[in-house]
């Protein structure tokens, strides 16, 4: 057997594919590491852009649910205000979250996701290279075989053709290597930069605009929202009152008849917020212990004298004639002095009603 590669030769390109395959390793494992890490960060933003688009829901719908309450809520003013303010700061605080999502995939998932097709590049030279370096071992061993000369001439050709094609995919394999190195570096530096300042940026303009929906919910009064409610309830609860009396007397006591005009009973006009420090007028209060006396001796008469019982009743009849005419020229007289508008005064109404009554 004759060759033109001496032992000396063949020991030595022995100990290069040796270190071939070493490398071959080496780079199929880092690809291997490259590959699960960069999967495993582009899987984990993927489902954090995902949680984040849940948390711009429920933002928009906590948004959502205030600005319906505010729109609804028609006794606590300052309540409605705020919450109108605050809602409308969500909205902005989940258009800033949406615009984080979009970056987000435009500048961290998306690139990451690119990788992969590197990756399965440099796949695809290893197992070109390991197919070279497995040609040039088997046409070494059967260049070892060869017994005639025209074998191992043709076993040497081959042979050093795989040889050529083994370097020229080694060389292949170590350029691209180096490349998506630096560029994985490159790479992965300005995905980490671009999400912490993606994040940075939503975090300050989450800040600024919590810090004004803060402001702004600091606006409701609760003291002065407690005192319309106050109002609202004890407003609701006297008209109730009143329109059950009205509807218990006759019909030709439930109005008084002021000139042309047939008027419901009032009092002289009371601001809502003093109702509860309103006293009626000393003449109001004779005029009602009077009733009360005339009543009380009315029943009293009754079981001694019958006839005598009539008399009283027609003199409280005529009394209380008398009162109410009297009263209603008070009302008149007030409303033209001073010309406010009339508000119905349910204390002396209730009071005035009850002693009729009686």
């Amino acid at each position: 057997m004759s060759s033109t590669m001496g032992p000396n030769a063949r020991l030595h390109r022995v100990s290069e594919i040796k270190e071939c395959e070493n490398q071959s390793k080496f780079v199929n494992q880092r690809v291997h590491e490259i590959e699960t890490f960069f999967g495993n960060l582009c899987s984990e933003l993927v489902s954090y852009t995902r949680r984040t688009s849940k948390l711009r829901n429920n933002g928009d719908e906590i948004a959502r649910i205030l600005l319906d309450y505010s729109n609804k809520e028609q006794i606590n003013h300052t309540t409605s205000n705020a919450l109108r303010k605050v809602s409308e700061y969500f909205v902005t605080l989940e258009d800033y979250r949406n615009t984080e999502i979009d970056r987000i995939v435009g500048k961290v998932v998306n690139p990451l996701a690119a990788y992969g097709e590197e990756i399965k590049h440099i796949k695809n030279s290893l197992k070109a290279e390991s197919a070279a370096r497995r040609r040039e071992i088997i046409n070494m061993r059967k260049l070892e075989r060869s017994n005639t000369i025209q074998s191992s001439r043709e076993a040497e050709i081959q042979l050093h053709n795989a040889m050529i094609d083994a370097t020229r995919s080694a060389n292949n394999l170590e350029r691209c290597v180096l490349d998506f190195e630096g560029r994985r570096l490159k790479g992965l530096k300005r995905i980490i930069t671009d999400f912490i300042q993606i994040e940075m940026l939503w975090h300050a303009k989450a800040l600024e605009t919590l810090t004004s929906a803060y402001n702004a919910i600091q606006l409701l009064h609760e003291e002065a929202d407690l005192i319309e409610f106050r109002g609202t309830l004890l407003r609701s609860g006297s008209n109730l009152t009143v329109l059950n009396t009205n509807n218990n007397l006759p019909i030709s006591q439930q109005s008084l008849t002021i000139g042309d005009q047939s008027s419901p009973m009032i009092s002289p006009p009371v601001s809502i917020r003093d109702h509860r420090s309103y006293r009626p007028s000393s003449s109001v209060h004779s005029s009602m212990n009077s009733m009360k006396t005339g009543s009380r001796c009315s029943l009293t008469s009754l079981g001694r004298n019958k006839k005598k019982n009539q008399q009283l009743q027609g003199q409280t009849q005529q009394q209380q004639q008398h009162d109410q005419l009297s009263y209603s020229q008070q009302l008149h007289q007030q409303r033209q002095n001073s010309g406010i508008s009339h508000h119905v005064n349910l204390y002396v109404a209730a009071t005035f009603i009850t002693h009729i009554l009686l």
